[in-house]
Formats: structure tokens, C-alpha cells, sequence
């Protein structure tokens, strides 16, 4: 019986998920670069419109991460996707009336993260420069204090400080923005 809708799959809920770019928004307000070039939605996705995925799939090749493997974040955490987080406080959870952070299952292909950015209280997704443990809303967020494991190109998982400034983040996942990126 193919073609069959059997309701929504009972995947299990991830705290991780592919970063694929940053808004024009977000790139204009806090982190601009004239060499990172966006796609027809304004996203500057690192991998291009697969995200990460490209790379592992053999959409693109290794040798498209110009900036260098170390300086490129794949992976961020968005903790607590069943819900929705801002600041450490939950203010709801997924229901069919409250469709908070849809694809955050694990198998999702939707999963990927694009940073907006939230005003300081990380109530206005509206392009502002917190980036960072602000909301979890398809934005960077962990239950750690200070702030987020990442996983970069390389292979290598190290915890991405709060304190980092906004254009220091988006040349991170920015693939081939040219830019020096200082880990401190």
C-alpha cells in the first residue's frame, strides 16, 4: 500500500543539527562580509543549499571548505527542539496548537539550522546579534552555561563560548568567506 499517509514517523528528537548559513539579516546586522554570497532566500549556507549534508553525501567535495576544515562549523547544538527555549526558560512545548521547532528529529532532512539572530532577550527573532543560548528556535542553543558544543569540518567537537563575537560565529560557518578566524 504505497502512498499512503500513516501519520507523522515516531522519530526520536536530536539536540543537534547541520548548520547551513546565516540570514542576509543577521549577515547585514552583526556580521557583515562582502565575500560570502547567498542563495535566492538570502541564506549564505556554507555548503550551499544541502548544507553540510552536500559533503557527506558527495554533493561537494572536501576541497570546497577554502576557510579551512578547522574554521568551519558543521554541526551546532539546538537543544530542547520539543519545546521552545528563550534564555533558559521554557515557554511551551510541540502540540498541534503550539507547532514550536518543527524537524527536529534526528533523520529529519529539514533539521538544518540557519542563524537568524534574537534581540537581547531572545524574544524578537528579527535579526539581532545574540546568536547564542538566546532562543532555540532554528538558532545556536545548549543547556551549558556559557555557551555550545560545535562540531567543526575536521572532525573535531570543542565548546563555543557565548562570549564570541557575532562575526566571529558567522565566519565559522561561513566555508569560503576568506575570513581569519581567531578561536578566542
Amino acid at each position: 500500500m504505497l502512498g499512503l499517509d500513516r501519520g507523522p514517523l515516531p522519530l526520536g528528537f536530536t539536540d543537534y543539527a547541520p548548520v547551513r548559513g546565516t540570514t542576509a539579516s543577521f549577515r547585514n546586522n552583526c556580521a557583515p562580509n562582502p565575500n560570502i554570497t547567498s542563495d535566492d532566500n538570502g541564506v549564505m549556507g556554507q555548503f550551499g543549499t544541502w548544507g553540510p549534508s552536500g559533503l557527506m553525501t558527495g554533493r561537494m567535495r572536501i576541497e570546497a571548505i577554502t576557510d579551512g576544515t578547522a574554521n568551519t562549523i558543521m554541526v551546532v547544538e539546538d537543544a530542547g527542539r520539543q519545546g521552545h527555549y528563550v534564555r533558559g526558560r521554557l515557554l511551551g512545548t510541540f502540540s498541534a496548537s503550539y507547532p514550536v521547532n518543527l524537524n527536529a528529529a534526528w533523520a529529519d532532512y529539514n533539521i538544518k539550522v540557519t542563524v537568524h539572530g534574537t534581540d537581547a532577550t531572545g524574544m524578537s527573532i528579527s535579526g539581532g546579534c545574540c546568536i547564542m543560548n538566546c532562543n532555540n528556535n532554528d538558532e545556536i542553543y545548549g543547556f551549558h552555561s556559557g555557551g555550545t558544543n560545535v562540531l567543526r569540518a575536521d572532525g573535531s567537537v570543542s565548546f563555543l563560548r557565548e562570549s564570541v563575537a557575532a562575526g566571529v560565529v558567522a565566519a565559522l560557518i561561513s566555508r569560503a568567506g576568506g575570513e581569519t578566524v581567531s578561536n578566542d
